[in-house]
């Protein structure tokens, strides 16, 4: 009798230690995909400011703006590409693109394509109808 109520508690305890396991797994799975979709929004968010932010500046000559870019998105390295027609910011696996309406942009050094530095602050202008981002 004393070894069949051995047997059936570590049979219990067995399953238990299981289930725990199992719910660990589940409740790791469940805070990866809730900070991965945090990362996407703030991905997303990123993109649309700094998109309308150009974007702004195609509308009025003379527009002169500054922003500053967060030295990560929700603890990761990004980086930003800006194209003639596109922007592109990419932090591990994920990557936004917006479309720009600028007919020409450059930054202080060259014309596009170009990156943009997490962390730095910029200043956009519109100079004849050029948009030119200087850090």
């Amino acid at each position: 009798m004393k070894g069949q109520l051995t047997n059936e508690f570590v049979l219990l305890l067995f399953i238990f230690i299981l289930a725990a396991i199992g719910l660990t797994v589940f409740a790791f799975q469940k805070t990866t995909e809730q900070n991965d979709l945090k990362q996407y929004i703030k991905l997303r968010d990123l993109c649309s400011e700094i998109s309308t932010i150009i974007n702004l500046a195609t509308i009025s000559n003379g527009y002169r703006s500054n922003f500053t870019l967060p030295p990560n998105i929700e603890g990761a390295n990004y980086s930003v590409n800006v194209h003639n027609t596109s922007l592109s910011i990419t932090v591990q696996n994920k990557t936004c693109i917006s479309s720009l309406r600028a007919l020409q942009i450059r930054n202080d050094t060259s014309s596009t394509p170009f990156m943009l530095v997490p962390g730095s602050q910029y200043q956009i202008t519109n100079e004849d109808w050029v948009i030119i981002i200087d850090s």
